[in-house]
């Protein structure tokens, strides 16, 4: 792993944006599903919101750590994590949460770093997604 100047404020701006990230997410999270079922009371940052916050971050921590700077695979993992605390947001306001979700959650961070890591592949190509598709379809 490098050590330069370059890679080390890379990684710094980047674990910052994964702290923010985290408790961007989650805070919103906790503030919808306190709204929905109208607990205005209810604190922004939970018991549980701790360990929400490190799986969260841990993708996004992880690209911080590689050194990647690619918008491609930060928007990647933004949209997948978008998705998946959606769906988690979803379940849980409409009560049909169980400890499946929670288990489930717990291993987004993959699924979310995998799409990040398979952006930068189409990246390193330097194809079109279309004429990488063609090639490896046609068997050659």
């Amino acid at each position: 792993m490098p050590h330069n100047r370059t890679y080390v404020s890379r990684a710094v701006i980047g674990l910052g944006c994964a702290f923010i990230i985290s408790f961007i997410v989650v805070g919103a999270s906790t503030y919808l599903w306190s709204q929905s079922i109208m607990l205005d009371d209810l604190p922004l940052w939970r018991f549980s919101s701790l360990a929400q916050g490190i799986v969260v971050g841990l993708p996004y921590g992880i690209l911080a750590l590689l050194g990647v700077s690619a918008l491609r695979a930060w928007a990647a993992a933004g949209c997948i994590t978008a998705l998946l605390w959606g769906y988690y947001l979803h379940v849980t306001v409409s009560g049909q949460a169980d400890h499946g979700i929670g288990i489930a959650m717990f291993f987004s961070p993959a699924p979310v770093l995998g799409a990040a890591l398979l952006s930068l592949l189409i990246l390193a190509d330097d194809r079109p997604a279309d004429e990488i598709a063609s090639h490896n379809s046609s068997g050659s």
